[in-house]
């Protein structure tokens, strides 16, 4: 994940299509036409969310602590646009938006809870073996048996 996907990940809340804002328009009469702009612009919206959320998920290891507050971050606005399955007449736009909070909301609950339970580590680039005792940060992937 790059800064740029990050910073765009961090849009402000008041540019954020929202479910809200598609019941405005329906209550002002807008045209079929209006609300289905609308409508396609949260499902690009959620699309970009998605896109970041995997991006993050595949470079993990890079950064850790990173992914998880950026992962935690695109659920809050997941959240504060209320979009669900219900806002889209498409089986597939609905499909993919379950799938999406899903796929966010397991990841993000991942790495909080491997944060909470100290396995983020990083571990530093190094060509000699650990001495004993020594301090380091990793990023535990898997089962720990």
């Amino acid at each position: 994940m790059n800064v740029h996907g990050v910073i765009q990940s961090m849009q402000p809340l008041s540019t954020i299509k929202t479910a809200r804002d598609v019941r405005v328009l329906r209550d002002a009469n807008a045209t079929p036409e209006e609300v289905l702009a609308l409508v396609r612009a949260i499902r690009d919206q959620v699309f970009h969310f998605r896109q970041t959320a995997e991006a993050l998920v595949a470079k993990v290891d890079r950064s850790p602590r990173l992914c998880a507050g950026v992962l935690l971050l695109i659920e809050q606005r997941l959240r504060y646009a209320q979009v669900s399955y219900e806002l889209f007449d498409e089986i597939a736009d609905k499909e993919f938006v379950v799938e999406t909070q899903r796929y966010i909301s397991t990841h993000t609950s991942r790495l909080l809870s491997l944060r909470a339970a100290n396995a983020l580590l990083i571990i530093e680039p190094g060509t000699q073996p650990l001495a004993t005792g020594s301090q380091v940060e990793a990023l535990l992937v898997g089962d720990v048996r």
